[in-house]
């Protein structure tokens, strides 16, 4: 089993060390729920909850903060950008003008990219966190459009058992 890094003083800064980041992802792929990774790595479930988002980012975001070269706070920031070329293109301007989390969620909020309001916002971490992947909620002239990010298949199989869905 991958372990995580220790470092978990209270109040300190988040600090995502690789392994931290591997074990979710191991945890993830064995269908453990958040909750039981947390527990298996001695750590908080919102901290295993934000590393299960910050995976499905584009790689070279994901890429970025697994180097260091990107916070994790500032990347989990471009996550309510509605696609991966908006991503991409907001990670471009963030690392290019060395913004901090706080000016990326400004800059996100700011290009009407993001949720239309707090209850839509509210409503997208939940149902992200219980199925383990990203999710976005986008009104249409007809009703909404729920969209669930993978990163790869192993995440789909996730969602779908999550949903309960046999195949």
């Amino acid at each position: 089993m991958v372990k995580a890094s220790k470092d978990r003083r209270p109040n300190s800064a988040f600090r995502l060390t690789r392994s931290d980041l591997e074990a979710v992802e191991a945890g993830l792929q064995s269908d453990q729920t958040h909750g039981e990774i947390a527990a298996t790595l001695d750590l908080t479930r919102p901290r295993v909850s934000n590393l299960a988002r910050l995976l499905a980012l584009p790689r070279p975001v994901l890429d970025a903060v697994r180097r260091g070269a990107l916070a994790p706070k500032t990347a989990e920031a471009l996550l309510p950008l509605r696609s991966e070329a908006l991503i991409l293109e907001a990670f471009r301007h963030v690392t290019a003008h060395g913004l901090s989390a706080a000016k990326a969620r400004e800059r996100v909020k700011a290009s009407g990219k993001g949720p239309a309001n707090a209850d839509t916002a509210a409503l997208e971490r939940a149902m992200s966190e219980a199925l383990g992947a990203p999710v976005t909620i986008e009104s249409s002239g007809k009703g909404f459009v729920i969209t669930i990010r993978a990163a790869d298949l192993d995440c789909v199989d996730g969602v779908v058992d999550r949903l309960g869905i046999e195949l």
